[in-house]
């Protein structure tokens, strides 16, 4: 985890809450659908605490740490023929200012 911290720190800090969005990429031979134990690769949950918790010490720290997260996705994949092992980690903060929403009800019932 410390190599993920590292990586993480040079991002920018997010202060409010936000939708977090993981895409794992498992080396090829993860994915091994002859192994009953563990056919689609490693459990998809098992690796996002991981990221989350990550994040909650760097990018969310001033958001107050990983419970900022509102939304998340997370998704895992083998790799490509291009493509590196590891996971693609998209953050996005919710806007500063919720809009309102106005409802209005009026009556026009003149008889």
């Amino acid at each position: 985890m410390a190599h993920l911290i590292s990586a993480l720190e040079s991002l920018p800090e997010v202060s409010r809450t936000c939708r977090v969005r993981l895409t794992f990429l498992l080396p090829a031979g993860s994915i091994q659908p002859g192994n009953l134990q563990n056919r689609y690769g490693g459990d998809v949950d098992n690796f996002t605490v991981t990221v989350l918790d990550a994040l909650g010490q760097t990018v969310l720290k001033p958001a107050g740490g990983d419970g900022a997260v509102r939304e998340l996705l997370a998704a895992k994949r083998s790799v490509l023929d291009h493509e590196i092992p590891g996971v693609w980690i998209s953050v996005t903060p919710d806007s500063m200012t919720p809009r309102p929403r106005v409802f209005s009800q009026t009556s026009d019932n003149k008889e």
